[in-house]
């Protein structure tokens, strides 16, 4: 039983990123990975959502289904919107509901909503 409960949520979760990735594109999927990663890593800082775990822009890119120079892009664009910071490999979400708002997010369950 807990084995479908599982199957559900994965299927869930993969239903939520084809989602993002139709309905907004690169920078909604972009932006999707970047939520689902402050609710699997994020810390609460004075800044923001800091995502506790260094990832390279490969990294983020294939967890987007993009490459590596379109997340710099969109990276660059969100540091200028100051909706993210990013310190040694390091991105902290100043404004978490920029990104929300940004691809209409239903705020799904925390099961759902997470990277892994």
């Amino acid at each position: 039983m807990e084995w479908l409960h599982w199957l559900d949520i994965d299927r869930e979760r993969n239903a939520s990123k084809m989602r993002d990735m139709f309905l907004y594109g690169k920078r909604g999927a972009l932006q999707s990975v970047l939520i689902r990663l402050t609710n699997s890593f994020g810390l609460e800082t004075e800044d923001g959502i800091l995502i506790d775990t260094q990832l390279t822009n490969q990294e983020l890119a294939g967890l987007c289904g993009t490459s590596r120079e379109v997340v710099n892009r969109m990276l660059s664009d969100l540091k200028k919107q100051e909706v993210i910071k990013v310190e040694c490999k390091y991105i902290t979400v100043v404004n978490i509901e920029a990104l929300r708002s940004n691809i209409n997010c239903d705020r799904c369950t925390i099961d759902v909503c997470q990277i892994f």
